[in-house]
């Protein structure tokens, strides 16, 4: 879970158009993180590229 200010923090960069890496160990939750990330951002025109060693069918 995040805090209220980790979440402004999060949605601040995504308004601001920063790049965000998501890395972490297995069941560490970065494809909910992303997945989460990927909703706010499908509200928009914007460009979405993501890099995956391992292709995940949900993202």
């Amino acid at each position: 879970m995040l805090t209220a200010r980790q979440r402004e923090i999060i949605l601040g960069a995504i308004r601001d158009r920063k790049n965000i890496i998501a890395a972490g160990g297995t069941k560490s939750g970065k494809t909910t993180f992303l997945n989460a990330i990927l909703a706010e951002i499908s509200r928009s025109d914007d460009r979405i590229v993501m890099l995956e060693d391992t292709r995940e069918p949900d993202v």
